[in-house]
């Protein structure tokens, strides 16, 4: 988990490559205002990682766990 990036040890730097890698194909790939992507992670600080990359560009997204409840996973999908 921490090669994902130096964030999940102390919560202030961000040194990893694989979101900056992800941001990169996702940048390619959302050129199509019609696509939609799923990334998949097993670490929910892998998620939280992800998120912090997607709020400044304004991507929407879904952040869906097991902690979400079963009767509210059907309106986000």
């Amino acid at each position: 988990m921490v090669c994902n990036s130096t964030f999940l040890l102390d919560h202030e730097t961000d040194h990893g490559l694989k979101v900056d890698e992800l941001m990169t194909l996702l940048e390619e790939f959302l050129e199509d205002p019609s696509a939609k992507a799923v990334v998949f992670s097993q670490w929910l600080g892998t998620h939280e990682l992800i998120k912090r990359r997607l709020l400044p560009r304004g991507w929407g997204h879904v952040l869906f766990s097991g902690s979400v409840p079963g009767d509210k996973r059907g309106a986000l999908i």
